[in-house]
């Protein structure tokens, strides 16, 4: 073999993916892909049709269409300024409701999974260049197409730019429909989490579930609360620490050791004052019964605290309130639709949220649950967002 034949070899060898996900492109080609060849797809406003808009609530845009012509267009209006993005894709069950290629999809087709990842794989990639750089998207899929994914995510992210959450979908009991099975029912299904290049999300916000009873001792008016620890033992401090620093009770007692939270958010948290029924001021910070006790953070049973995200979402909705929600609003059974929860789109939402001016969009709409639920977080957040663009 001469020196450039084997040059040759080599630079092939190189070039081949060692690693990842593989699947036949050319038998998997949309219809559309072809037509859109030389047409550019162009938005056109249909008169009578348009959303009406409040100032003080957020801006809604609906484009009625093929999603992949869709995302091209706000690639060129909305590149790099999307917030969120949250989609529930058709999850290629092999049951006939993934139809793709003006074709239903079943079991026995040995390019099911190839077409799936075709049709979303080019989807993803235009959905990842609207997203700013702190962006962040979220996937709901099963077990049908999530090792699929997972796969096509790490090649469009980037492997240390996905993570993955489990959402219980069902409630405790008979919840839902139930199914004959030979091995268990599956309650969950998976949330991928991508992001564009900053990995950060924000404390989850939750109501405490305390097992004990807590009282109210110096009658704060936010009710009663359990009394948290935010410091360590003088001895099991240390004075090297940043959050190492002195503070003085309201009976004059000093208190010098390392603590969990910074001088500033120890300042806010005392601070937060509140007049009781007797006229008395009283902080968020609790200094015991004689107000020279180790100072404590209260936790309010009547309010929502923020704590370290976790990976199994529990108690955030599931399909059957999901369904209830959107029966409710079309005043007809929806089971079929299998629609998600507002409470989970709620939650993914929160966790995303970097500046409470969010632009957050869904090109596979649905039944509309991720504007139902924006609108329901800016509500409750008492926040006025610039748009949440539905596909």
């Amino acid at each position: 073999m001469s020196k450039d034949e084997l040059m040759e070899l080599v630079n092939k060898l190189e070039s081949r993916k060692k690693y990842g996900l593989v699947w036949d492109k050319e038998w998997t080609k949309e219809k559309f892909e072809k037509d859109a060849q030389n047409a550019l797809p162009v938005l056109k406003e249909i008169k009578g049709k348009e959303i009406k808009t409040d100032p003080t609530k957020p801006t809604n845009i609906l484009i009625e269409g093929d999603n992949y012509h869709a995302l091209s267009v706000l690639n060129y209006t909305h590149q790099g300024k999307i917030d969120v993005i949250y989609i529930d894709p058709p999850y290629n069950t092999g049951s006939g409701d993934f139809k793709y290629n003006d074709t239903f999809v079943n079991k026995e087709d040995s390019f099911r999974h190839s077409k799936w990842l075709s049709f979303i794989s080019k989807r993803l990639r235009l959905a990842k260049k609207l997203l700013k750089e702190n962006g962040v998207m979220f996937i709901s899929i099963d077990d049908n197409e999530q090792s699929q994914l997972k796969l096509l995510l790490y090649e469009i992210f980037g492997e240390s730019n996905v993570d993955m959450m489990i959402w219980r979908k069902s409630g405790y009991g008979r919840d839902g429909k139930m199914k004959n099975t030979t091995t268990f029912r599956k309650d969950h299904e998976y949330i991928m989490v991508c992001y564009a290049r900053e990995r950060k999300l924000n404390k989850i916000n939750e109501m405490p579930e305390f097992q004990n009873e807590y009282g109210n001792p110096d009658d704060d008016p936010r009710g009663p609360y359990k009394a948290g620890s935010i410091s360590r033992r003088e001895d099991a401090s240390n004075p090297d620490h940043v959050n190492y620093y002195t503070v003085v009770a309201p009976g004059g007692k000093k208190f010098t050791r390392q603590f969990d939270i910074s001088r500033e958010d120890f300042e806010e948290l005392y601070t937060d004052i509140m007049i009781n029924k007797n006229g008395r001021k009283v902080s968020r910070i609790y200094w015991g019964t004689d107000g020279n006790a180790v100072p404590a953070v209260k936790i309010f049973l009547t309010e929502e605290r923020a704590i370290t995200p976790y990976s199994i979402l529990l108690t955030k909705g599931t399909t059957t309130e999901g369904t209830k929600e959107v029966s409710e609003i079309l005043g007809k059974d929806c089971r079929d639709l299998r629609p998600k929860p507002t409470k989970l789109i709620q939650t993914l939402i929160q966790l995303a949220d970097k500046n409470g001016d969010l632009v957050v969009l869904d090109f596979f709409a649905g039944t509309g649950t991720t504007g139902h639920a924006v609108a329901k977080y800016a509500q409750k957040e008492g926040k006025n967002y610039g748009g949440y663009p539905k596909i």
